[in-house]
């Protein structure tokens, strides 16, 4: 079956495939497969957009060396918090931490700005409608042991001949 899909979504179907590649039944296993690697080619385009440059690389090398540097230590080691949802380290000097962090940001002006025109281009990318070739499952063949969360991710390629009671 034909589907029009974003490239952001084909990354997020591709993904929701692996997850239940570990369920159970021919046909099912057959099909998740099948599509699994018809969909790889263009994630793994996807995966090599995002890889840095080696100016950018070094930057970002020297960042974290530099968070270290200032972070408080606990036992010779740097002592890292979540914040917002993300691992940061815990500065221990922040005013002297965010000049050294701007010096650093000025040596590296062209790579910062090269990747963030990298990532606007990626997404933009991600926005792109492409028509892929699936096959479908019949409701029957789902495996009795998925759940519901893992249902609603593959339900692009989920059809039923007759209403489910």
């Amino acid at each position: 079956m034909n589907i029009q899909l974003t490239k952001k979504e084909i990354v997020g179907l591709y993904q929701s495939f692996l997850a239940v590649g570990n369920l159970k039944g021919v046909r099912f296993a057959y099909v998740i497969a099948r599509n699994t690697l018809t969909l790889e080619p263009e994630v793994e385009a996807i995966r090599k957009m995002y890889v840095e440059s080696k100016e950018f690389a070094t930057y970002n090398v020297e960042r974290i060396k530099m968070a270290e540097l200032y972070a408080e230590k606990d036992n010779g080691v740097p002592r890292k918090m979540i914040k917002d949802g993300l691992e940061v380290y815990d500065i221990k000097d922040k005013v002297k931490f965010e000049t050294a962090i701007k010096d650093l940001q000025a040596k590296y002006e062209n790579a910062i700005k090269g990747r963030e025109e990298q990532l606007k281009q990626i997404d933009k990318v991600l926005e792109e409608q492409t028509t892929v070739d699936l096959l479908t499952l019949d409701i029957s063949d789902i495996p009795e042991e998925i759940d519901a969360k893992q249902m609603t991710n593959i339900f692009t390629i989920v059809v039923s001949k007759k209403v489910v009671n």
